[in-house]
């Protein structure tokens, strides 16, 4: 159990919610990439850094983990069928969503395959740039054969208005297609 719990603390999880060094590294990766120049036409130079959200980070935590264990990327889980149903039931009030998942042997090659997408699109590298999206939470769990398993949720808490101008989605070969979508209105 101690060394269970030592590489989850070690890849997901730090201190009292605080990003553990692979999900910090990526929040990083994320933010700085939000804030570059190159890629304000995407942006609109409006895309703020991202705040860690601990809660959501235990949803990624556990569908990354889920992944690792089955060897496969998904964005359906056990803990629920998609991921806005998965940060529901943890609490997450939002009014958007998206989950980029990806798997590679290292966290850099995972954030370059999300990064090296078309631009424009709603992909992996459009729910990073998104400047709608204020949240993220970010689980990274490491596979018996080595590999990475990343799993980035992003949110709109529900208390801010969702952004307009949603794009199409696009299927990538490298990982399955971004899950994105607006909280369904009661009527």
């Amino acid at each position: 159990m101690r060394k269970l719990a030592a590489v989850v603390l070690g890849l997901g999880l730090g201190l009292a919610g605080a990003p553990a060094p692979g999900a910090r590294q990526i929040l990083r990766w994320m933010n700085a990439a939000r804030a570059n120049p190159r890629y304000r036409a995407e942006t609109g130079g409006k895309a703020a850094p991202l705040r860690w959200s601990a809660r959501a980070a235990e949803v990624a935590l556990r569908h990354a983990e889920e992944m690792a264990r089955s060897g496969r990327l998904s964005h359906a889980s056990a803990d629920g069928p998609d991921p806005g149903t998965r940060l529901s039931r943890a609490g997450v009030d939002w009014s958007k969503a998206g989950e980029n998942v990806g798997m590679a042997a290292s966290l850099a090659q995972v954030e370059a395959m999300f990064m090296n997408e078309p631009r424009f699109e709603r992909n992996h590298r459009g729910n990073i740039l998104d400047r709608g999206y204020t949240a993220v939470g970010i689980g990274v769990a490491r596979a018996r054969d080595g590999l990475y398993y990343v799993a980035e949720d992003f949110f709109t808490p529900a208390s801010a208005p969702p952004p307009a101008n949603p794009r199409r989605s696009r299927a990538r070969a490298a990982a399955p297609a971004p899950w994105a979508a607006p909280r369904p209105r009661a009527r």
